[in-house]
């Protein structure tokens, strides 16, 4: 909710969108900490009733429309200043209120509810290229080998203000899917919304610990694909009408760009 488009009020609906609400205000007061932050972030504020339970959370509203408007914002100093965004939130010392969410038992999980309420919908052979997406992250490469660091885990275009006015990038929201995980998570949204040659742009002006073409490499062969079955469960729970051939056209022309 907004109040006077200078204030943002958010109500979380249950007990457990308010523990990822507590927690978010925990990691934006710790990312608030570092020197010379690129973009805006929300100065969140958590507000208790009587009973010491959490009626909302409150923010300074940063100014700007959500990016996924503008196809325009791809340019090179938008680049830069995620980049520097993610090298700031990835190099903070894991807190001990997060938890690791991407689990293996999770992609599993995923891929099985993918199996059952997609592939029933789907021709064979858009069931075999989901397969082999699937199956080449599952069990071709060792989740031990790669280092977790915090991410934003929801790092897509409506969650990346952009002010239009000045072509420019202003802001990050919504870190309540925030977690420990694999740092090249936080590219998907990215790949998936404005294509590979901005992620690599991205990429090149980010300083993990890792080599950008290892992180590249896993965000093109499955993190940037995958955003796509998470729509589409949603859209199948929720009795949506879905045209099949449509939805899956995106993924196929990235999975082999």
């Amino acid at each position: 909710m907004f109040i006077n488009n200078k204030k943002v009020f958010r109500f979380p609906k249950n007990k457990e969108v308010a523990k990822k609400v507590e927690m978010e205000a925990r990691l934006l007061c710790d990312l608030l900490k570092q020197k010379q932050l690129p973009l805006n972030i929300p100065n969140l504020t958590l507000l208790y009733g009587d009973d010491k339970k959490m009626v909302c959370g409150c923010y300074d509203l940063i100014e700007g429309d959500m990016c996924i408007k503008f196809e325009k914002a791809g340019t090179f100093e938008n680049a830069k200043l995620i980049g520097e965004f993610l090298t700031q939130l990835h190099s903070l010392e894991i807190p001990d209120y997060m938890e690791k969410k991407h689990t293996t038992a999770y992609w599993e999980t995923f891929y099985c509810d993918v199996q059952k309420e997609i592939f029933p919908c789907i021709e064979q052979e858009a069931q075999y290229e989901i397969q082999d997406t699937f199956e080449r992250f599952l069990f071709q490469q060792d989740p031990s080998t790669i280092s977790s660091t915090v991410i934003h885990g929801d790092l897509t275009a409506s969650n990346i203000v952009f002010k239009s006015a000045e072509n420019r990038i202003t802001g990050i929201i919504d870190f309540t899917d925030a977690q420990i995980g694999d740092p090249a998570f936080d590219f998907a949204g990215i790949y998936w919304d404005f294509g590979p040659a901005f992620t690599q742009q991205v990429l090149e002006n980010y300083r993990g610990t890792e080599k950008i073409e290892a992180i590249f490499k896993r965000v093109q062969a499955f993190y940037g694909l995958q955003p796509v079955f998470h729509e589409l469960l949603f859209d199948v729970r929720n009795q949506k009408d879905i045209d099949w051939r449509y939805a899956l056209k995106k993924f196929l022309e990235m999975k082999y760009q």
